[in-house]
């Protein structure tokens, strides 16, 4: 009988502890998604910013050409 009570007792606080850790993994993962969706949103700006240096090359290119016309 007292040592139902003790393994009663040891599945129960192992049941605490996987409900703990089962937590903390969600937290985590929750985290992981965050920062692949700022690292995919990085990723998109940065792409974004050499499109946009592309284009002021060319409207700079494009300047000069009309400049030496003139």
């Amino acid at each position: 009988m007292k040592h139902d009570m003790i393994m009663y007792r040891q599945n129960a606080q192992s049941l605490d502890q996987i409900r703990r850790i089962s937590d903390e993994v969600a937290d985590l993962t929750a985290e992981a998604l965050i920062m692949r969706t700022t690292a995919q949103r990085m990723q998109i700006a940065s792409e974004k910013m050499i499109e946009t240096a592309r284009l002021a090359q060319a409207v700079i290119d494009q300047s000069r050409a009309l400049n030496n016309r003139l």
